[in-house]
C-alpha cells in the first residue's frame, strides 16, 4: 500500500511539480549541471534537472549517503559492465518527480492527481507528475511524508537553480565529475527570491571511505557441528550470493517492493546446484549463503576440500565461519555454469 500524505502537503507538492513543469528548467540546463545542497550536519545532497536530452523529464535528488558515488557512477553506466542488475537500488537513496504519460501511473498516482484536480489537455506530452522515493534494496516507490517534504523543497530549488545556472560560465563541464568544482548552496537558502552567484560556493566531491565488509554473526556451536563432518578431498564447491531483480512486495518501508538475496552452492565437478536459500533484502550480506552451506553440509554429511568464491566480499563476510570450521576459501573466476544460472534468474 502506498504511504498516505497529509492532504495539504500532497496538494503543495503537486502544485510545486506543475510550477516546475511550466517553468521547463530543462530548456536552460542539462542533467550534468548538478547542484549540491549543504546540509546542517555537513553532508552534501545533490539535485539534477532531467529533460535536456528529450527523454526523461523531471527532477531527481540524491541523499548525502550516496550522492558522490552516484554522480560518479552515472558517468560510467554506459561503459561499465555492472556485475549486479540491482547495483543501482543497492546504492541509491533519494526521491524524484518524473513527468510522464498517464499510462505510466498506477492507481495511487492517479488518485492523487484527481484529488489535486489535475486534468491536462488531451495528448499533452509528459503531463502527469509521478513522485517516487529511492530506498536501499527497494524498488522505486511512492514518497512518504519525509521524502515528500524533501522533494517539495528541491522542486523549488530546481527552478531557482536553472535560472541562475544558465547565466554561469562552465569551463570544466566536459571534465569527469570527480575532477570538477560543483556549485553548493546552503539548505536554508530562500527560494522565494532569485538566486545570485553570491549564494554559491564551489567545491569538489568528497568521496567517502570504502566501508569494511561486515562479518556474518558468528555461532561457535554451528561450526562445531560442521567439524564433525569428514573432509571429502574430491568435493569442491562454488558459493555465491546475489540479488536477482525479482520484485517482491511486503509491508515494510511503506509497502515498497524489495528484491531478495539468493545464496547458491554448486558442485564444481558437475555444475549442479547442491543448495540454495533465499532471504529478504534486509538480511545481512552473506546470510543466505551461510544458510545454504549449513543445509548442504547437513545433507551431504561431509565437508568440501575447498570453498570457492567469485566475490571477495562474500569470502570476507563468511571468513570467521570458514576458519572455525576448517573450510579453506579460494578466490576464482566465475564459472560458465554459475553465470548461466544467474542469467536465468536475472
Amino acid at each position: 500500500m502506498a504511504p498516505k500524505l497529509p492532504l495539504d502537503l500532497e496538494s503543495e507538492l503537486h502544485a510545486a511539480a506543475l510550477d516546475l513543469r511550466r517553468a521547463e528548467p530543462w530548456k536552460l540546463i542539462a542533467n550534468t549541471h548538478y547542484l549540491l545542497i549543504a546540509e546542517p550536519d555537513g553532508g552534501r545532497r545533490a539535485v539534477a534537472v532531467l529533460g535536456n536530452g528529450g527523454q526523461q523529464y523531471g527532477v531527481q535528488s540524491y541523499a548525502a549517503s550516496c550522492a558522490a558515488q552516484w554522480l560518479v557512477l552515472v558517468e560510467e553506466l554506459s561503459r561499465v559492465n555492472l556485475a549486479s542488475p540491482t547495483i543501482i537500488y543497492e546504492l541509491l537513496e533519494g526521491q524524484e518527480v518524473e513527468f510522464t504519460s498517464k499510462k505510466e501511473l498506477d492507481g495511487p498516482d492517479i488518485a492523487r492527481a484527481m484529488r489535486c484536480g489535475h486534468q491536462p489537455p488531451p495528448r499533452s506530452r509528459h503531463a502527469w507528475p509521478r513522485f517516487r522515493a529511492f530506498r536501499l534494496n527497494r524498488f522505486p516507490w511512492h514518497v512518504d511524508e519525509s521524502a515528500a517534504r524533501i522533494l517539495l523543497s528541491d522542486l523549488r530549488r530546481a527552478t531557482r537553480w536553472a535560472e541562475l545556472a544558465s547565466t554561469l560560465q562552465w569551463p570544466d563541464l566536459d571534465q569527469p565529475v570527480a575532477l570538477r568544482k560543483l556549485p553548493v548552496v546552503a539548505a536554508g537558502l530562500p527560494t522565494g527570491r532569485p538566486w545570485s552567484q553570491a549564494d554559491l560556493t564551489w567545491e569538489r566531491l568528497t568521496m567517502p571511505p570504502v566501508p569494511k565488509v561486515p562479518r556474518v554473526v558468528f555461532d561457535p556451536a554451528s561450526t562445531a557441528a560442521w567439524q564433525t563432518c569428514p573432509v571429502d578431498p574430491e568435493l569442491e564447491v562454488f558459493v555465491d550470493e546475489r540479488a536477482p531483480l525479482i520484485r517482491i512486495g511486503d509491508g515494510g518501508a511503506g509497502g515498497a517492493p524489495h528484491f531478495p538475496r539468493l545464496g547458491l552452492c554448486l558442485d564444481n565437478r558437475t555444475g549442479m546446484i547442491l543448495g540454495h536459500q533465499m532471504g529478504t533484502s534486509d538480511d545481512a550480506f552473506g546470510s543466505s549463503t551461510l544458510r545454504t552451506l549449513e543445509i548442504v553440509l547437513a545433507t551431504l554429511g561431509r565437508r568440501p576440500a575447498v570453498v570457492m568464491f567469485v566475490n571477495p566480499n562474500l569470502q570476507q563476510a563468511l571468513e570467521p565461519w570458514l576458519n572455525a570450521a576448517g573450510l579453506p576459501g579460494k578466490q576464482v573466476k566465475p564459472s560458465r555454469q554459475l553465470e548461466e544460472i544467474w542469467s536465468l534468474l536475472s
